[in-house]
C-alpha cells in the first residue's frame, strides 16, 4: 500500500470521527479560523485540506502543522455535511502531536509553540 493511499485512509478516518463529533455540536469545539492560529504562531510548515479533494469527503478537514514543534491543529468546517467551499467557519477538533497522533493539552501546546508566539 502506498504512502498516499495510507494518508488518504487516515484523512478519511479522521473525517468519519469528525462527522460524529460535529453532528453532536460539541461545546468543547471552539470556532477558530485558521487565520487566527497563523496570526498567533506564524505560517505553519505544512497545511493540508480536504476541501478540494475529489471526491470531497462529507466532513471537510484542515490541518496546520508546525513540524519542529511537533504540533498539528486539526480543524473541521462548521457547515452542513456535503456543503461545497468556500468555508468561512471552522471548529477546532483537536491539537495533536503528528508523530504520535496523541492529543496535546493546552499547556503543552503553549510550551511547544512559545518561540513562535507573536505578541
Amino acid at each position: 500500500m502506498s504512502l498516499q493511499s495510507i494518508r488518504r485512509r487516515l484523512l478519511f478516518g479522521a473525517a468519519l470521527v469528525a462527522s460524529n463529533v460535529v453532528a453532536a455540536k460539541r461545546p468543547d469545539m471552539p470556532r477558530v479560523h485558521p487565520a487566527t492560529i497563523i496570526a498567533k504562531y506564524g505560517m505553519p510548515d505544512r497545511t493540508q485540506s480536504t476541501e478540494k479533494d475529489k471526491p470531497r469527503p462529507p466532513i471537510v478537514t484542515r490541518f496546520l502543522d508546525y513540524s519542529k514543534e511537533k504540533v498539528r491543529f486539526v480543524l473541521v468546517a462548521d457547515v452542513p455535511v456535503g456543503q461545497p467551499p468556500p468555508y468561512e467557519h471552522w471548529l477546532l477538533f483537536a491539537i495533536t502531536d503528528p508523530t504520535t497522533n496523541k492529543r496535546l493539552d493546552p499547556d503543552e501546546v503553549k510550551r511547544r509553540l512559545a518561540a513562535r508566539t507573536k505578541k
